[in-house]
């Protein structure tokens, strides 16, 4: 089953708690994590983790009820939320974009379609948040030869995403992984906001609790670079 941005959205909505929560812009954070495989001859996959933050874990398990150790959904809504973040990641640039370089290091053309090969797993770490791992891949290797442009970010404006440093952000050795600069991730929850009122989205008037005065810091996108075969 495909389902559109929007119906995502609306599904995810759902899962991760009540619908006075779930209408806010933004409305929660996820930390994205990637290890992309690639090399001279093209990007072969990416392996995404996601972390959703305190307040949607906390939503979201007893929903899922997680095997012990993590593993595939064992619920219909867990089945449900784990086909919807492998497709929120795996198209059109919805969440994880990917996209070749040109040679003024600037990206170009259309997002790369991605799969995801296997079922989403998901765990829990110690501190209780929710984390769902999967392995995208393009249908072929896919080839650029100025390198790769990967973003991760929500362009409906609902969560606050991001890589909190260099080591969410890695590739196969022998390439060049570069995040963009880090930024406030209060100031990016705020500018969300401004854009979601600005579109005049639903909801865009409130916020998720503690988003607009959050800590910390997240870069939204970085570069990959390979030799040359």
């Amino acid at each position: 089953m495909r389902l559109r941005p929007g119906h995502r959205l609306l599904v995810l909505a759902g899962l991760c708690g009540a619908a006075a929560a779930a209408v806010a812009h933004p409305h929660g954070r996820l930390d994205c994590q990637v290890q992309i495989d690639a090399g001279p001859a093209g990007l072969r996959g990416i392996d995404l983790r996601l972390a959703l933050d305190a307040a949607s874990s906390a939503s979201l398990l007893p929903r899922l009820q997680l095997p012990e150790g993590g593993g595939p959904a064992t619920t219909k809504d867990g089945r449900q939320f784990a086909e919807l973040v492998a497709g929120m990641f795996r198209q059109s640039g919805w969440m994880l974009k990917l996209q070749a370089l040109g040679a003024d290091g600037e990206p170009t053309g259309t997002a790369l379609d991605l799969a995801d090969p296997a079922p989403a797993l998901f765990s829990r770490t110690a501190d209780g948040l929710v984390t769902v791992a999967v392995r995208l891949q393009p249908e072929a290797p896919a080839a650029a030869p100025h390198g790769w442009a990967l973003a991760c970010q929500d362009p409906s404006w609902y969560w606050a995403t991001g890589f909190a440093g260099a080591a969410q952000f890695s590739a196969t050795p022998g390439c060049k992984a570069d995040l963009q600069a880090m930024r406030d991730m209060a100031e990016q929850a705020k500018a969300l906001q401004a854009a979601a009122q600005r579109a005049g989205v639903p909801g865009a008037d409130t916020a998720a609790p503690g988003l607009l005065q959050g800590s910390g810091v997240r870069a939204m996108a970085g570069t990959v670079r390979c030799p040359a075969p």
